[in-house]
Parts: structure tokens; sequence; C-alpha cells
């Protein structure tokens, strides 16, 4: 923990106390100084106490516990927001419920493994393991302990492999909970990174840090902070989803970590061609392997009804000694997960699977049967062709909504260009109006309005149509605790103070070159009091504002596709909403109209409500992506290619199993679910 910092800000206070007595004793005499001091003797005193305290304390040099650092809280919110996301997607997963699926794990071909003295020694400890024969003992076990697994590697780097299907993401993501549940002692935390959204000529660190940003809304500057300063543990998912043309360079970024803990996933034959030049530092390989007959069986038979004989024909199958179509689909955990679902109807015959004559035919036959099976319920339910249709449209632009998954802001990219750009122009000439008739209003008068509005109006909408669409992120606010609060308005005393500065010496110089008289002290004095005081107020206004932007900045809920598309339209209302009270605060006191209150009232709503109306209109524009979002849902429903309520259908899909979620972002089941789903090969 930091060592306390000189307490600046409380001194300058003070100072700035102090030299406002002595202005008034100076101007004034002792007789106003009393009275002055005898009104905010208290908050003098309090001044004193809190800047007395700042500076014992700094001297102290104690490093208190309530002194906990801006990066110590983002790290504790990101271990949080983990793991209530992966425990939450595990379950919808299958991965803890009803049985887990034993799938059992064993060490890779030594070939693309290092050595067992780089990773099951500590750095710099007589090597413990020096035979691949007995490495490969310590790393054979069953994915539902894959964390006794990594235990056994200590140097924290494993990598696991596994064919399409197989069940290496899941022992990862097992893995990951694991080490959720317990306090590593490096303090590292699992964060989960998808690689199909990584572009490998992107620093590794940097597009961890953007992802950290984006996914559970850590402001970019401790992201980087927590990569940089080793406090994450990179799980990072399905190095096969990369193209193949930049395996090397991907595989040479993540080789520029050194010996930084991380687990990988990736197929079998993918790495072993990505390693092919040199196999990665301190990392244990293990592989898992296909689900042999006995684990199938008691997976189809155990985790469903009590009613188990219906299961016999294809348990035969599974034990025949002759190879056939159903030993050879359902040694995959998600053929054998689908069989489980599409067969868990105690009127279903699971028999009908040994009629396949091909392994092929029979994957169709379940991927094909999992979209019927869990859509189309009853009358009100959605069809299942339906369903099959805008699936299809959302497998075929996964390499525009992704890449690898479905980030529904990026939707707008699968639309016409043209719509985009005037429904832009749309929106910036309206923001533009509004803002440019405040400022006419206010700077020459209530008959210029109109006509300067439309003006600018026209000319920000045609350089909108021109500019186009500038897509973003979600912004992730959320409702502030009292603690955001403080920290926010804490952060906004420096703009505050800035803008403070900058308003009292426009005060200023305007109030001093409208004096006709001449320059005396006491003229002076004046002028600088009133520019004080116009600094003071309009200072106050911009430290509420900044206060209130930052405070509501911080996002440490469950982060998931909805939640990120309610957060970005209240993220917008809410900058707006605070935009309309600086303007509704600032336009009474710049206007002189303080001490007339319905005067006052009326420039408030006159100048809050077009300024608020603007911010909402201009960061609809610039920063809500959920604006474009609706705007690229008016065009495809129009063409029947999505739902008009595609978040939602998203959002069904993932409880009925066709999606999974990984942050803010839908990923199909399995991608080869997505494969087969596409309207085009």
């Amino acid at each position: 923990m930091a060592r306390r910092p000189f307490p600046w800000l409380r001194v300058a206070t003070l100072a700035v106390v102090l030299g406002a007595a002595g202005l008034v004793l100076w101007i004034s005499g002792r007789a106003t100084l009393q009275a002055w001091i005898s009104i905010t003797g208290v908050g003098i005193t309090a001044c004193v106490v809190w800047v007395v305290k700042g500076l014992t304390e700094w001297r102290s040099g104690i490093e208190a516990p309530e002194l906990i650092s801006r990066l110590d809280r983002a790290a504790a919110d990101l271990a949080a927001a983990v793991q209530r996301t992966w425990s939450r997607e595990a379950a919808h997963r299958g991965l803890t419920a009803p049985l887990p699926i034993a799938v059992p794990m064993r060490f890779a071909d030594p070939r693309i493994s290092a050595h067992p003295a780089q990773w099951a020694s500590p750095a710099g400890a007589a090597v413990v393991v020096d035979d691949p024969g007995a490495a490969g003992a310590m790393l054979t076990d069953i994915g539902t302990d894959v964390a006794v697994l990594y235990d056994r590697v200590t140097t924290g780097r494993l990598v696991i492999l596994g064919d399409p299907g197989g069940g290496k993401t899941g022992a990862a993501v097992l893995l990951l909970l694991a080490l959720c549940a317990k306090r590593r002692p490096d303090g590292r935390i699992p964060v989960w990174f998808p690689l199909a959204s990584w572009e490998p000529h992107i620093p590794v660190e940097e597009w961890m840090s953007d992802q950290l940003a984006t996914t559970y809304g850590i402001p970019i500057t401790l992201a980087r902070q927590l990569v940089n300063d080793g406090r994450i543990l990179p799980f990072l998912d399905g190095l096969d989803e990369i193209p193949a043309d930049r395996w090397l360079i991907a595989m040479a970024e993540l080789r520029s970590l050194d010996t930084t803990p991380l687990v990988l996933t990736c197929r079998t034959v993918e790495y072993t061609a990505a390693v092919a030049d040199r196999v990665l530092a301190a990392a244990a390989v293990v592989e898992v392997i296909p689900v042999d007959p006995a684990t199938a069986a008691a997976y189809l038979t155990h985790s469903g009804a009590a009613d188990a004989h219906r299961w016999d024909p294809l348990i035969a199958a599974l034990d025949d000694p002759v190879s056939n179509p159903c030993q050879q689909v359902l040694r995959s955990p998600l053929m054998l997960s689908l069989a489980r679902t599409l067969y868990q109807a105690p009127a279903s015959d699971p028999a009908e699977l040994t009629a396949y004559r091909t392994a092929a035919q029979l994957e169709d036959r379940l991927l094909d049967a999992f979209i019927t099976a869990v859509y189309g319920r009853d009358s009100a339910d959605t069809t299942a062709l339906d369903a099959r249709r805008w699936l299809s449209f959302f497998a075929d632009n996964l390499p525009t909504l992704g890449p690898g998954g479905i980030a529904w802001w990026r939707l707008p990219y699968c639309v016409p260009k043209w719509g985009l750009r005037i429904a832009a122009g749309l929106a910036a000439g309206l923001a533009a109006a509004l803002w440019a008739g405040f400022v006419a209003w206010f700077s020459f008068g209530i008959n210029t309005w109109p006509y300067v509005g439309l003006v600018i109006g026209l000319l920000a909408g045609l350089a909108g149509v021109i500019a186009g669409v500038p897509f973003s992120t979600p912004s992730q606010w959320r409702r502030p605790r009292w603690r955001d609060l403080a920290h926010g308005l804490k952060a906004g005393v420096r703009a505050g103070l800035v803008g403070g500065l900058v308003v009292a010496l426009v005060s200023g110089i305007t109030i001093g070159t409208e004096l006709n008289e001449p320059l005396d002290l006491e003229a002076v004095v004046n002028t600088g009091l009133t520019a004080l005081s116009d600094g003071l107020v309009f200072g106050l206004i911009i430290v509420a504002a900044a206060g209130l932007i930052t405070a509501f900045r911080q996002q440490r809920d469950t982060v998931t596709p909805l939640s990120a598309f309610r957060t970005d339209i209240k993220a917008v209302v809410g900058v707006g909403v605070i935009g309309g009270l600086v303007g509704a605060l600032a336009a009474p006191l710049a206007l002189g109209l303080t001490s007339n209150f319905w005067l006052g009232l009326t420039a408030a709503l006159v100048f809050g409500l077009p300024v608020g109306l603007g911010s909402i209109l201009w960061l609809g524009l610039r920063r809500c992506s959920a604006w474009w979002y609706g705007v690229a849902v008016v065009f495809l429903a129009r063409r029947g290619a999505i739902p008009v309520r595609s978040l939602r259908f998203l959002e069904d899909a993932y409880r009925r199993g066709v999606l999974r979620q990984t942050g803010m972002v839908y990923e199909f089941r399995h991608a080869r679910l997505a494969q087969r789903l596409r309207s085009t090969p």
C-alpha cells in the first residue's frame, strides 16, 4: 500500500480561506472581519482541524487500513465480478449440474510440451521431475479435478488441448472457478479472455487491458495497471479460433509474456502446428481425451429420469466391440450433452440414434434436432423455423459481429451504410440545432435562436451524413454507492478548480474592461471578489457535474449482454440529465436572476431543457451503442432477417442452451453448431 501523499488540497483550501479573511480585514476593517468570522467560524475551525489531521497523518507515514488505493478496489471488484459471472455460466453450461461429465485428461505429446524441469520445479530449486513418463502420471486426472492437476504445475502455465467439443473449455471454466474460490499466493485474479476477438498484431497485454475495460467497465488506466502489475491470471480460450496465418504472430506475442502464469485452450492439431518451431516455455500441456463408453453410458442414464431402461439399445451400441457411429460420436462431451437434451422427455426414444450409418449423419441429426427440440413447444412459442432463420443470420455474420461471438453493438455493421448515415445526420442536426439555439438565445436574444438553430442544425446534419457512424462499445454505468459518490466528487475537484479559475479570470477581465471610473484599490478588490464568486459558483457546478459522471461510471455488477444494453441507455440519459441540471443551474447565475425566484426558475427551464436534450441526442449519436443497435434492428427486421426484439430473442436462446455468454458477448454453444446453422457452407 502506497505512502500517504502530501495533503496539498487541504493546505490550499485553508490558504484560500485565510487569504479571504485577510482581504476582508484589509478592505472593511476589524469589525467586518469579526462579523464574517462569527458567521463562518465553525467552517473555518473544521477546515483547520481537517488540515492539521492531514498533515499529522502525512508526517507519521502510517499506512492506514482505510487508505485503499483505487487499484486495490478495482482488483477486488474484478475478482467478485468474475466469480459471479462464471459461477452462473458454469451452471448454465451444465458443468456443475445435474451431473458433470467425467472427462479424462492426460499428459500431452512431449514434443509439444516444455520439459518437466521447467514447470514441475520452482525456479532455482532442484529438479523434482525430470522424466516425461513421471510427468505424465502427475498430469493424469479427470476434468472435474483439474484444479488439483493445476497445483502440480509450479509455474502456473497450463495448456489444455482436445478435439472439437471434447470438453477443454469446460475444464478451463471449472479451473477458473476453483481458483476464484481460493486466493492465490501471488494475488493474481483469474480472468477469461476469448482469443477469437484478438488481432495478434495488437500486443497481448494491450488487448487484455481493452477487454477488461470493455467487459467489466474498469477504467482503461486501471485496467492497464492491473495487467502490467501482474494482478491478472489470463485464461486464453480458443487459440484455434485465430486464423491459421496468424498463429506464428500470436505465439510470438504469448512468448513475450515470458513465464507469466496463464491457462491456454486449443484444439490438439492446431496447437501442434502453432508450436512447430518452438514450444511455449515453462508450460505444461495436457490433453482432454475422448469419453469412454462406460462414462458415456453412466452420464446418459444417471443425469435424467430414474427410468433408464429406454437407453438400453443405445448403451448396447456403446458397448459393442465393433466400432459404430454411436461410439464415434458420443465420445464427445458436446454430443453427449445434446443427446441428453434431445431425449430427456420420457416419451422420446433414444434407440433411433442407432439407425444412422455414419458418424457425420448422426452428428447432423443431433445438431438439427436440437433447435427443433428447444423451440416450438406450444402455439405461443417461437417456431423452430423462425428460430433457425434468425439464428442462421447471426451464424452467417459471426465474422462481422464478433469475430467468434455475437456482440449486439456491432449489428449496425450488417446494414447498408447509407441508412446509418441518414440517421447520423438527423441526430447530429437536431442536437446541434438545440445547442446552437441555446447559445444564440443566451448571446443575442430570443429572436435569433430559430434562425441560428436551423442553419447550424442543417450544417451539422450534413456533417453527420458525411462522417457516418462512430461505433463504440457500450457505456457501462451503474447507480453509484456513497463511496462512489465521494470518490467521484473528489475526482471532480480538479476539473472544478480549473474551470472555476478560468471563469474567474474571464469574469475579472470582463468586469475590468467595463469599468468607466479610474481604477483604485477598492475597485480592484471588488472586481476580484466578484470574479472569485463567479469562479466559485461555476467551479462548484463543474465539480458536481464531473463528480456525478465519474461516480456513475463505477461498474461492479455482473456484466451480461442484456445488462450492458440497459446500462448503455441509462448512461446516455444520465449524462443528459446531468447536462440539463448544469444548464439549469448556470443560466440564472449567468443572467443575474438569482434574486427573482420565478425568473430564475424560468431561465433554468428554458436553458436546462435544450441543453439536456441536446446532450442526450449528441451522446446518443457519439457514444450510445443501443441507439445504433436500434437503427440496425429497424433495417434488418423489415427484411425478416432478425426479430424486432432481437436482444430478447438472443437472451431467450441463451436460456434454452443454444447460446452461451462471455461477458457482454453471446456465443453459439459450439462452433460446430454455428457451422451447421449457416445458410451457406
